[in-house]
């Protein structure tokens, strides 16, 4: 909690979610009291919450997946170069 301060700039733009801050310094003196830390506070909900949302491979990126390990599999190891070569391999 702020309880004083003199000429306080403050860049927020973590905040408030703006990609580029309006300003980027901080300056001036303020006095303030530490209330919470780490989790408890509103950023660290943020990265709580964050860490919880399930990230979704695109249908590229399983793709892709599915021809590296293709291709890591020994049986199919000539596959290389019939990939480079433009030519189906089989599945």
């Amino acid at each position: 909690m702020l309880e004083s301060s003199s000429n306080l700039l403050v860049d927020e733009s973590l905040l408030t979610g703006e990609s580029v801050a309006v300003r980027t310094t901080a300056s001036g003196e303020a006095r303030g009291r530490v209330h919470a830390t780490g989790v408890r506070t509103q950023l660290g909900r943020i990265g709580v919450a964050l860490n919880r949302v399930e990230v979704r491979r695109t249908a590229p990126q399983r793709e892709v997946d599915r021809i590296v390990r293709l291709l890591d599999d020994p049986l199919h190891v000539n596959d290389a170069g019939n990939v480079a070569q433009g030519k189906a391999i089989p599945l």
